[in-house]
């Protein structure tokens, strides 16, 4: 139970800092979220490279918590019952601590973001474009999901759930920081006014609303993840230990001196100094030699956000083109897997899951695009039948004749091309020009609420 009590402590009194993926936003019209029609964007997945090259994946966060700030545990006997301290060390007590870090090797890298509509879909069904102007833009954030996110299915059973400082029968533990780049950003203090993390920025821009189109305005920011595997380290501040000496943060397994309180948080006992690679600020053990006894899968995840504490945002009007009609069925074409539905307008083919492809000739793409806001084909039931063999394709109109369905080609995934994403604010140049500037990795601490 000690094993599960430390880890669990800890990770769950990291969960509060920042970190966690963020749900998908709300609904566009059909299935695809607002997320999925930003993130579709040549020009937002073109930002979102901008600001990864930028990121040195090599410098990775962590969280510690000093033993003087472990609450209810007048002496670490009381969680380590195996180690005893002598008054000597005792009195060294504030100079260990842990840390909730990540090993280097296998972290994975991602980013995402998360959609909020500050103009609800509004239908233009005339013959002109509608001029919007734009005057303001809200970002949401679900700060109830930013945090460390850690999997301790082998040794309580569940993951983490968010909050500053938590506790598993009579031990509680708090974190001093999580510290990454060059922020130590306070435990419990995400800085943000709500649950929902709303923050609200004047903007101004025009941008049409184009003719027979549903329109909507959309604010988004930014998710940055790191995944990997994390490890809880005892760690020696060796100035504070030995003030006569020169020295910087250390694992208690490279310095045989501390082997009793080391050998508490490794499988096999400390039998032998080892020292490995250094760690950032770290000179860590030899971690191919000493297993910890407190590993588990983690992410850590946070909100991009600029110096002054508000998230990096952009604000856009997405357009898509009110449903078409939909030519009747004619019949299947084709074999096997490979069959699609004719319609009874040259060059239109059907398949299940909502698959439409219109050739260019009608105003269309000539490729597979989803439209599940698009009426089925009339007589779909009895000119095309449900197959359980015929599943949906994403293939190029490269039929050898009007009459064969389309060539099979899924190297590609379809998108949806008639969606248009017109930007007109956006604040990524400036987190850039941070990024180069600072090594804060766009992790700042949100402004603190009046």
């Amino acid at each position: 139970m000690v094993n599960a009590v430390l880890w669990t402590a800890l990770s769950l009194a990291a969960a509060g800092v920042q970190g966690a993926m963020i749900p998908r936003a709300q609904k566009a019209p059909g299935s695809l979220s607002l997320a999925d029609l930003v993130r579709d964007s040549y020009e937002v997945r073109g930002h979102m490279k901008q600001i990864t090259d930028k990121i040195d994946p090599k410098v990775l966060p962590f969280a510690e918590a000093r033993l003087k700030n472990l609450k209810q545990v007048n002496t670490l006997q009381e969680v380590l019952k195996e180690v005893q301290l002598d008054k000597q060390e005792e009195k060294k007590r504030d100079c260990f601590f842990l840390r909730n870090m990540m090993n280097p090797q296998g972290v994975k890298v991602s980013m995402d973001i998360t959609a909020y509509a500050d103009r609800p879909d509004h239908v233009n069904g005339g013959d002109q474009d509608e001029s919007w102007e734009i005057t303001q833009s809200v970002a949401k954030i679900d700060t109830e999901r930013i945090g460390w996110s850690t999997d301790q299915s082998s040794e309580v059973g569940g993951s983490v759930s968010a909050g500053g400082s938590a506790g598993i029968g009579p031990f509680q533990a708090s974190l001093e920081a999580t510290v990454y780049g060059n922020t130590r950003a306070a435990t419990g203090k995400n800085g943000e006014a709500s649950n929902s993390g709303e923050s609200k920025q004047d903007t101004k821009w025009t941008k049409p609303c184009p003719k027979k189109s549903t329109c909507r305005v959309v604010t988004w920011t930014y998710t940055r993840k790191i995944s990997g595997t994390c490890l809880l380290v005892p760690i020696g501040d060796k100035t504070c230990l030995t003030p006569n000496e020169k020295g910087g943060n250390f694992s208690l397994a490279t310095d045989f001196t501390y082997k009793d309180l080391s050998s508490a948080f490794f499988v096999q006992a400390v039998k032998q100094a080892k020292s490995g690679p250094q760690w950032q600020d770290l000179k860590m053990h030899d971690v191919s030699s000493i297993d910890s006894k407190f590993t588990s899968p983690c992410s850590f995840s946070y909100v991009l956000r600029l110096e002054n504490g508000e998230p990096v945002r952009a604000q856009a009007l997405i357009s898509e083109p009110l449903p078409r009609d939909v030519p009747k069925a004619v019949g299947w074409r084709g074999e096997g897997a490979k069959k699609a539905c004719k319609l009874a307008t040259k060059g239109w083919w059907w398949q299940p899951g909502g698959w439409f492809l219109v050739p260019e000739s009608d105003k269309g793409s000539g490729d597979w695009e989803q439209h599940d806001d698009w009426l089925e084909p009339a007589g779909r039931e009895s000119k095309c039948p449900d197959d359980n063999n015929n599943k949906a394709r994403r293939a190029p109109a490269s039929a050898a004749n009007d009459d064969a369905p389309p060539k099979e080609n899924l190297k590609q995934p379809a998108k949806n091309k008639l969606v248009k994403v017109d930007i007109g604010f956006n604040e990524v140049p400036k987190l850039v020009k941070q990024l180069q500037e600072t090594k804060n990795k766009g992790f700042v601490e949100a402004p603190k609420k009046a």
